[in-house]
């Protein structure tokens, strides 16, 4: 898919589709939304994750991947536990809608992110 489009464009549509297809659970409560939400979400992050492991490879000097790497990971496994608690705490006092319109809200916070700041940095 790098080698058609563009790895902004790859990574900015796979990044809306992880987050925001969660939101469908909401909009259409069934199992045929649960399996395509699960399917869908799990496709995109797959190519999510080697879309940016491949960028991160071309733009980091040999001598930083390693380093690069750990801190990547640090950061994501931490934000991953404090997000599934947060998440816990949310459908614990707002019901269990509430985690998948904020996963809906961060997908769109997060993709314009992504998108122009990507923007800025192909620019210079």
């Amino acid at each position: 898919m790098a080698r058609r489009f563009r790895h902004r464009h790859v990574l900015t549509a796979t990044l809306a589709l992880t987050g925001g297809v969660p939101v469908l659970r909401v909009v259409a409560p069934s199992r045929v939304t649960a399996v395509v939400v699960v399917v869908t979400t799990s496709a995109s992050f797959a190519v999510l994750n080697v879309a940016a492991l491949s960028l991160r490879q071309r733009l980091v000097p040999d001598g930083l991947l390693g380093r690069v790497v750990a801190a990547s990971r640090t950061l994501t496994y931490s934000c991953t536990a404090l997000g599934a608690l947060a998440g816990g705490v949310l459908a614990a006092r707002a019901g269990l809608v509430a985690p998948f319109l904020l996963s809906g809200a961060v997908a769109v916070v997060a993709t314009a992110g992504w998108w122009v700041a990507s923007r800025r940095s192909t620019a210079t």
